[in-house]
């Protein structure tokens, strides 16, 4: 009887148990906006900030943030009327302009493709920049450059774009900072682009910063769930020799009172 008892009551904790593994697991995940600047009206007629081209334009982001955020994907709005210009170089940087050194790289620099779209006003899908980072607190920039490529005088056909009618989004630590842009016409561009002369404030741009935290269910509730599983499991086995020693004096004694 006993035995029965306590092997309803392990089985009833142990799906307790599962069960809040599961909650935690799940109201622990999903992403996180450290800064966004998207557009409201889409699809709308967009202006933009030309990337690499005839004046090899050297354009950045920046935001600042007070807290650390893990698993970071940092993706922008590119786009390119041309199909055989579509690459460049992204940087996440802690510092820009002259005098910076790939020192002030955040991660290695990373190429991209932008999507090649022949309505460029209309829906443009993200260009993932970067991913899996982990980032501190601190100021970053984030810098975009592309070949120099005179397809188009004094223009590029790569481009990153700007809100019409922004909309910006931070985490409570994060703070949306200046654009910058560089150009071989109104300043220089510098053979390492993040350390090119940087012309301010400029247009704002459309680009994404999240982080996808891990949940927190932890080796601490895994190890609850273990413990319990052991406790129950011990004291079942223990109520079990008791209610089997129990049974076998009811018998002795049934036994005597028979004779």
């Amino acid at each position: 009887m006993w035995s029965v008892i306590f092997a309803h009551r392990f089985r009833k904790t142990v799906l307790l148990a599962g069960a809040l593994v599961t909650l935690g697991s799940y109201s622990q995940a999903g992403t996180i906006t450290i800064v966004s600047v998207t557009d409201l009206a889409v699809p709308v007629n967009r202006s933009d900030l030309f990337v690499g081209g005839a004046n090899s334009n050297v354009v950045a982001a920046s935001w600042t943030q007070a807290a650390s955020f893990s698993d970071v994907t940092i993706d922008a709005s590119l786009a390119t009327d041309l199909a055989t210009f579509q690459t460049g170089t992204a940087y996440l940087m802690s510092a820009i302009g002259p005098g910076t050194t790939p020192a002030s790289e955040v991660v290695a620099p990373a190429g991209f493709a932008a999507p090649f779209v022949a309505q460029p006003n209309g829906p443009v899908p993200l260009t993932v920049l970067f991913s899996g980072l982990s980032l501190g607190p601190g100021t970053y920039y984030l810098v975009l450059s592309a070949p120099f490529g005179n397809q188009i005088p004094a223009q590029s056909p790569l481009f990153w774009q700007i809100p019409t009618d922004p909309v910006i989004t931070t985490a409570a630590s994060v703070t949306l900072g200046t654009s910058f842009e560089a150009n071989t016409v109104l300043s220089t561009v510098n053979p390492f682009p993040p350390a090119s002369s940087f012309l301010f404030p400029t247009s704002m741009l459309m680009f994404d910063v999240t982080s996808v935290p891990e949940p927190r269910t932890g080796l601490g509730t895994f190890f609850f769930l273990c413990a319990l599983i052991l406790y129950f499991g011990r004291r079942e086995r223990f109520m079990g020799r008791i209610s089997s020693r129990l049974e076998t004096q009811r018998q002795k004694k049934h036994k005597l009172h028979s004779c």
